[in-house]
Parts: structure tokens; C-alpha cells; sequence
């Protein structure tokens, strides 16, 4: 079982079974780690090879690989309370922090962080993929009316299709929610969704992962599939996807599957912390 603490920088190489190499140079002996082939994913077997990796051990936010803004702007017909701001993007102790605040900003009621792996519309992506195995770990945030998830567009600007890695709606700190979207072959919108109870996610941090393959896509937490594959091969995507992650503040009720208003508890500020998002493709 994972430990509901997060650990150090270190213990959580030693948690891979990656061994620190010491290296002596002229200014003294300094630590390295194990190359990033070394890391696998989660309970899984076979030879996989790691394309992209972010542990956020950064001082500031990597903006060679991550966007601030969704392509189209600041905000989002989904969630139209808040307005995502770049300072709502943090580093903290080797976590990427999106943090949810009640302030008034642009006629909006919230600001939000949230990041992804594209830019603007019209330029290029800065790291999109076409079947993996993408793993993320993060805690979630425990005030009521938050809607953190991990989650996958198209290069191309259509929608759908959409893979959502994780979503959960605080007020459920133990439903965790994997959905896929996609285009019907008549150009309607398909949809397959499925959630598992599992322990309390705000509590400590936990793996959540989507294996993407052609005609299959698998979700997992902590390294154990826990909802039915999706293999209907044909509405499998098959097209480039890049990564989002968003603490959204949406409209309170069933509609966001949101239970209970927003901060009730009075507090100013919510956290989404992930500690490092990983993909891979077979080897």
C-alpha cells in the first residue's frame, strides 16, 4: 500500500528501486540519479520506454513543456466561475501546486491554476504523443466543489475525442471517475465512464494511469486496472493527444456531479498538488 505521506525527493527514488549514483568531480562528490530509463510504470511488466518526465523539482515551472492557459483562453464554458491565472501555478517541496482562490477577477467569483503540454492555437505543441502509458501522482484537494483532473485533448482542436486519466468532485474524496469521449460514427458524441471507490484520495497521494494502446484504452489506480477496459476498436483515438491538468470551480450541482457549495468552510484557498507525470511507450 502507498504510503498516504508524501515522501522525500529521495525516498521516492528509493520507492522505484532506482540507486543513487555518486560521482566525483572537482568540486566534490555530487548525486545523480539512475537514468530515466530506469523508471517504470506502476504494476506493469515488459520493456517500456519513458518519452516524457516532469518531477517538478524545478525552481520555477518548466514553460518549454507546459502552458498556463487552455489553447483558447483563460477560461472554460465547463467552469465558468473561475478565471485561470498563471500565479494560481506553483512549485512546492517538488509538487506542482494548482491552487483555487476566492477572489474576484475578471467578473469571475474564483482564479484557478491548471497547465498543459500545448500552446496557443496556430502554434506548435510542446509535447503530445500517439499511444503510451501516462501516470500522474497527486493528492486531492478536500474542500467541498472543486473538480481536479488529469486529462488528454487532440493536437488537431477536434473534440471529441477526450481521455480523462482521473477526475474527482470533492465531497467524494474516495470516487475516483475514468472517462473517455468520442466521435460516433454518425458524428454524434460517445461516451464511456466508469468510477471506483477506493480509499480517501485527499488523504495522501496515489498513482492514476491510462494505458493507451491502438483499439484499447485501460485505467488504473496505484497500479491496478479499476474499471472495464474500453475496446470498441474502432472509437479507440488514434490521433496525437497532449496532457492537462485543471482544478476546475464549477457550477454546483448534479450536472458537475458537485455536491455541497464551494468553500463553505470559509477558507480562501484549495490545493491540487501533483508530484511528478510520466509517459511512456512500449519498447
Amino acid at each position: 500500500m502507498l504510503s498516504t505521506s508524501r515522501p522525500t525527493r529521495t525516498r521516492r527514488i528509493a520507492h522505484l528501486g532506482i540507486g543513487l549514483i555518486l560521482l566525483a568531480t572537482l568540486a566534490g562528490a555530487s548525486r545523480v540519479a539512475a537514468e530515466p530509463a530506469a523508471l517504470v510504470p506502476l504494476g506493469m511488466t515488459g520493456d517500456w520506454q519513458l518519452m516524457f518526465d516532469d518531477e517538478f523539482d524545478r525552481p520555477v515551472l518548466d514553460h518549454r513543456t507546459w502552458t498556463t492557459q487552455f489553447r483558447w483562453g483563460a477560461t472554460s464554458t465547463t467552469t465558468p466561475r473561475a478565471t485561470y491565472r498563471p500565479g494560481n501555478v506553483l512549485l512546492i517541496d517538488g509538487d506542482l501546486v494548482l491552487r483555487a482562490k476566492r477572489e474576484q477577477y475578471d467578473g469571475r467569483p474564483f482564479t484557478s491554476g491548471m497547465v498543459m503540454s500545448s500552446d496557443q492555437v496556430g502554434r506548435p505543441t510542446k509535447f503530445s504523443f500517439r499511444y503510451g502509458y501516462v501516470e500522474v501522482r497527486a493528492k486531492m484537494p478536500a474542500d467541498p466543489g472543486l473538480w481536479p483532473a488529469f486529462w488528454m485533448l487532440p493536437v488537431s482542436g477536434s473534440w471529441p475525442p477526450e481521455i480523462d486519466v482521473l477526475e474527482n468532485t470533492t465531497g467524494h474524496p474516495r470516487l475516483i471517475g475514468m472517462h473517455y469521449h468520442y466521435a460516433e460514427p454518425d458524428g454524434g458524441h460517445g461516451w464511456s465512464g466508469g468510477t471506483w471507490t477506493g480509499p480517501d484520495f485527499t488523504a495522501g497521494y496515489h498513482t492514476f494511469s491510462v494505458e493507451w494502446a491502438p483499439g484499447v484504452i485501460r485505467w488504473r489506480v496505484d497500479g491496478v486496472q479499476r474499471r472495464a477496459a474500453f475496446t470498441t476498436a474502432d472509437d479507440v483515438v488514434d490521433e496525437p493527444m497532449y496532457l492537462l491538468a485543471t482544478l476546475q470551480v464549477p457550477h454546483n450541482g448534479p450536472k458537475a456531479g458537485v455536491t455541497g457549495q464551494v468553500d463553505p468552510s470559509g477558507r480562501t484557498s484549495s490545493d491540487f498538488a501533483i508530484d511528478y507525470v510520466r509517459v511512456w511507450r512500449r519498447g
